[in-house]
C-alpha cells in the first residue's frame, strides 16, 4: 500500500513539475460528511455511521486538450462522529486525514463566462490522527476511553478496565493497532465555474480498501465513503511559476 502511495505521489509530482502556462492553481474549502461502514464480529454488525467534517486544501488545473484536463492536489480533511449505544455507551470518533486526487477533469461552456465540469478519478489517503472515544455511564460504574486508531495508544480514566481493554484490543486488532492508515478511494463530482475563478462543485467517493486489522475473521470489515460540497477560487495565471523578476528585489 506505501508503494502505491509513493507512486501516485511521484506522478502528481512529475505532472507538477511538467505544468505549462495553461496550468492554474487552485484553493478550496467545503464541508463533507463521511459515512463510516462497520462490520465487527460479536460487536457491531452492519452499522453506518454518518458525521460531519470539513476539508481544505489546493490542486492544479493542468489542461492536456480542448476541455480536458488533469487536476492533481492535496488537501487536509477533518472529520467527527458520535453515537450512542444500548443507552449507557457513548462512542465517538475524530479523524484526520492527507489526500491525494488525481482527477480528470471535462468542462464546456454553457453561457458567457459559465462552466459546468465533470471530474473523476482516484484519491489516495492517509491518516494522521484517529482518536476513538468510548463512555460508559452506569449508577455504580463510570469509564472512559481514549483510544488513537493508527497508533494504538490508549487512556483510561479507570484502572479497573484498563488491562482488560488492552487485552481485548491485542486480540481483536494486530498489536492493539485497529486501522490501517491508507486507503484509496474512486469518486466522481460535478461543478460550476462562473467567471473563470469562483467554483462550486460537489463529488462523492466509495473507499475501496477494508482499513480495519483484525486477528480473528476475515469477515470484519470497516470502510469510509465521502459525499462533499465545497467551494473555491481558480487564479487565471499559474502563479506560482512566474518568472522573478529582480530588478524589483531591495
Amino acid at each position: 500500500m506505501k508503494t502505491i502511495f509513493k507512486v501516485i505521489v511521484a506522478a502528481a509530482a512529475l505532472l507538477i513539475a511538467g505544468q505549462n502556462a495553461s496550468a492554474q492553481l487552485g484553493i478550496h474549502a467545503g464541508y463533507s460528511r463521511p459515512d463510516y461502514v462497520l462490520h465487527l464480529t460479536d460487536f457491531l454488525e452492519n452499522q453506518r455511521i454518518n458525521s460531519n467534517g470539513m476539508y481544505a486544501g489546493v490542486d492544479y488545473d493542468i489542461n492536456i486538450v480542448g476541455g480536458l484536463s488533469v487536476q492533481p492536489g492535496l488537501f487536509w480533511s477533518f472529520e467527527y462522529a458520535e453515537r450512542n449505544l444500548l443507552q449507557v455507551l457513548k462512542v465517538s470518533l475524530n479523524d484526520h486525514r492527507l489526500t491525494l486526487p488525481v482527477h480528470l477533469k471535462y468542462s464546456f461552456d454553457v453561457a458567457e463566462s459559465v462552466k459546468i465540469y465533470a471530474f473523476g478519478g482516484p484519491k489516495l489517503s492517509m491518516g494522521l490522527v484517529s482518536q476513538a472515544g468510548l463512555g460508559l455511564g452506569l449508577d455504580l460504574f463510570d469509564a472512559k476511553v481514549k483510544y488513537d486508531l493508527y497508533s494504538g495508544k490508549l487512556n483510561v480514566n479507570s484502572s479497573q478496565v484498563t488491562e482488560k481493554i488492552e487485552d481485548l484490543l491485542d486480540y481483536q486488532f494486530e498489536k492493539g493497532v485497529a486501522m490501517n492508515r491508507f486507503d484509496v478511494q474512486l469518486g466522481v463530482g460535478l461543478g460550476i465555474q462562473l467567471m473563470d475563478h469562483f467554483e462550486l462543485k460537489a463529488g462523492y467517493d466509495w473507499g475501496m480498501l477494508n482499513l480495519v486489522r483484525v486477528n480473528l475473521t476475515q469477515s470484519d470489515s470497516y470502510k469510509k465513503d465521502f459525499f462533499y460540497v465545497g467551494v473555491g477560487y481558480r487564479f487565471s495565471t499559474n502563479i506560482l511559476a512566474q518568472p522573478l523578476n529582480i530588478s524589483r528585489i531591495g
